[in-house]
């Protein structure tokens, strides 16, 4: 099956958005590709930000150690884990 291309008065019949897709189909779809492309290599960039546990990360981009309270009790944090109500 060959796509054949429109005639100019085939092209003037055709509704606005035929008109767009035909003249701006293959720009918008290589623009599509980019951004998908773009969104791969910034997950792989940025892979271990994204998997880790938000408080870890921080406490071990930062350096630090954060004891927090809550309604749940207790937990501390530092660079590699979180521990639950450590002084009960």
């Amino acid at each position: 099956m060959k796509v054949k291309e429109p005639t100019f008065e085939e092209y003037k019949k055709a509704t606005a958005f035929a008109r767009f897709r035909y003249k701006y189909g293959v720009i918008i779809m290589v623009l599509c590709w980019l951004c998908l492309i773009f969104i791969c290599i910034y997950l792989f960039i940025h892979l271990e930000e994204i998997t880790t546990n938000p408080l870890i990360y921080g406490a071990k981009t930062f350096d630090v150690n954060c004891m927090c309270y809550g309604n749940n009790g207790m937990f501390f944090v530092n660079g590699s884990t979180i521990s639950k109500n450590i002084l009960s």
